[in-house]
């Protein structure tokens, strides 16, 4: 067998052994506890539809809200970031 060839078929292989990537998103979303997901300035950047739910508000809505748009900044969930 050629090198091309070879390397085709060992690409294939390699390929073909590696276990599939988790979709996270749809973890996260079949989840049945709110789950949201902040950056640094806390931002709303994800929320599963239990977060959703849980604060009243959909994710395009939290998308342009900080956790201290709906909490207070003495609120103890601030404390477990």
């Amino acid at each position: 067998m050629s090198n091309a060839v070879t390397r085709g078929v060992l690409s294939v292989v390699r390929r073909a052994a590696r276990p599939p990537t988790p979709d996270y998103a749809a973890i996260l979303s079949a989840l049945p506890v709110p789950v949201v997901l902040l950056d640094y300035a806390n931002t709303f950047r994800h929320a599963n539809p239990a977060a959703e739910q849980f604060f009243g508000v959909s994710l395009v809505q939290l998308g342009a809200m900080k956790l201290s748009d709906l909490l207070p900044i003495d609120n103890p969930l601030f404390s477990l970031l």
